[in-house]
């Protein structure tokens, strides 16, 4: 039987210091955290996904931090105790291995071989069985077969970002299963110059007995350390250990081994694995979401949309347990934990901090997009409620706008066709007035986000939202004469444009308080 260690072969996919690329020994990557860049992969899930892991090994090897001032000895001394992760990789070195005989990592081998499949289904953009129309392969599942390493980033990623639908199984109750804990959410990390700031950014407070970073049912351990594989059945997460490691579903690689010993992975079996029960949500404990709550329902994901960029959402990632401006909305619990670090005066109020945002987007039971997002968090913004009011205005600014660009866009649409038509709808969405619109304000919007962090003065933010305010009407109005630039072939749409422009123009020009103002001469990295 091949052996494919994770704790001594390379399989992180890493950007080092010096900007080359390469791949990674788990051993490697928690050792030399401050030669490495980044932990990134082609695929967002891979990379949430192996940062939860790296995440999880280092809570248990060093115990913690169980504090703030534990965090800040560890984040002063520019490293953690990395004969503690050493020793910790040691001690649970035969549980890291992918093909061992008796637990194999992340793996079940309590499955039906009867039910293997191509090893694409364990991916999301590879095509397969069921999802024949990938995202973006038409590889033959057939003839595919996966390296031990790209196999090892597959099956992290895939058990926190399953989608939920039919699996195969022995019994009914097995043959459908949740979606893992991730997907469709849009999951945050912190992102430092080196993989050490990322990691330590992302390391919340760890004490179990006292409730840290959410209340624990039992003993915390992550899924290597468990006695038992999982099993298809309800359980709560039983601490923030096991939820970082949640095995959603019953995985098992099936190696091959070539005469020259050359080893790949071209099938799996993946069956029903651990799921909530109804009477625990993922917002009691995930740390890496926002969540969004009404009176209807529980908090749920906020998700990101093909539609709607983020930014257009900020206030999901400003507001703290100090700064409380929409009840709708509730931060990770990262950004708390930033927000504690900032008042303790362990991170600098000067600051900006990338916040890193993957996720994707499911409609029944296939993968529709994913996408990697960044927002530049300016630390000053995480204690300062007067601050987030002021970027709640901003928000509003170009929400306002919005709603005039396209109530303008379907009155033209509605007056250029016959009376009673049934068309408006799909000629306004042929027009696609936000198309331009909301794109072009997204690095204007960080822009000014930073330029009013960066200062107290009123007057100096009363600027900022000014130069915002005629940003925001330039960019419509040329939104709008985009839109439109269509319709100039017909007189009647001609006679529509010349009613309702001016209308349009006179109401953008309404949320303009005051003249055009110098814009902001900072540039706003990686936006």
């Amino acid at each position: 039987m091949p052996s494919f260690n994770l704790v001594d072969q390379p399989w992180v996919p890493c950007v080092l210091a010096d900007g080359r690329l390469g791949e990674l020994s788990l051993a490697a990557v928690l050792t030399r955290p401050q030669e490495i860049r980044e932990v990134v992969d082609q695929a967002p899930t891979v990379t949430v996904a192996l940062h939860r892991l790296l995440l999880a090994i280092l809570h248990r090897a060093l115990a913690g931090p169980r504090d703030a001032a534990q965090w800040r000895q560890i984040w002063d001394q520019g490293a953690w105790d990395t004969g503690a992760v050493s020793a910790y990789l040691h001690r649970w070195y035969h549980r890291f291995d992918l093909f061992a005989q008796g637990r194999p990592f992340y793996q079940a081998r309590g499955v039906d071989l009867q039910y293997a499949d191509p090893i694409t289904k364990l991916t999301h953009e590879l095509a397969s069985p069921v999802n024949p129309v990938s995202l973006f392969d038409h590889t033959d599942p057939a003839e595919a077969a996966l390296t031990p390493a790209q196999a090892a980033r597959y099956l992290v990623a895939h058990q926190a970002f399953a989608v939920g639908g039919l699996l195969s199984g022995r019994t009914s109750s097995e043959k459908s299963a949740d979606a893992a804990p991730l997907c469709k959410a849009a999951v945050c990390l912190a992102k430092g110059p080196t993989l050490f700031h990322t990691l330590m950014y992302n390391l919340l407070a760890y004490d179990p007995p006292n409730g840290l970073p959410f209340e624990s049912y039992g003993h915390d351990l992550p899924a290597w350390e468990r006695d038992r594989e999982p099993s298809p059945g309800d359980r709560r997460p039983e601490g923030y250990l096991d939820l970082l490691t949640w095995q959603s579903r019953r995985i098992l690689l099936i190696p091959v081994e070539d005469p020259n010993g050359a080893v790949t992975v071209p099938s799996v079996v993946i069956m029903k694995g651990e799921q909530f029960p109804d009477d625990w949500e993922l917002s009691q404990g995930e740390t890496m979401v926002p969540f969004c709550q009404t009176k209807a329902r529980p908090p749920f994901p906020l998700a990101l949309s093909e539609e709607r960029a983020l930014w257009r959402d900020s206030l999901a990632l400003l507001q703290t347990a100090r700064v409380r401006i929409d009840d709708s909305l509730r931060p990770p619990k990262m950004v708390y934990w930033l927000a504690d670090l900032v008042t303790l005066g362990v991170l600098s109020r000067q600051s900006t901090i990338p916040i890193d945002v993957y996720g994707m987007t499911t409609d029944r039971a296939k993968v529709r997009f994913w996408r990697h997002e960044r927002f530049p968090l300016p630390v000053a913004v995480l204690d300062d409620a007067t601050l987030v009011r002021e970027v709640r205005e901003v928000l509003a600014i170009a929400e306002r706008a919005g709603n005039i660009l396209a109530e303008s866009v379907r009155e033209i649409a509605r007056a250029t066709l016959p009376p009673g038509s049934n068309a408006v709808a799909p000629l306004t969405g042929a027009l696609a007035p936000d198309r331009s619109y909301w794109p072009a304000l997204e690095i204007p919007f960080f822009q000014t986000v930073q330029r009013l962090a960066a200062t107290s003065d009123a007057a100096e933010r009363a600027r900022a939202i000014a130069w915002w305010a005629e940003e925001v009407n330039r960019v419509a109005r040329r939104a709008f004469a985009e839109a439109i630039e269509p319709l100039h072939e017909s007189p009647r749409a001609l006679l529509a444009i010349a009613q309702h422009e001016r209308s349009c123009i006179l109401r953008l020009n309404k949320m303009v308080a005051k003249p055009s103002v110098t814009p902001p001469q900072e540039e706003v990295a990686d936006a």
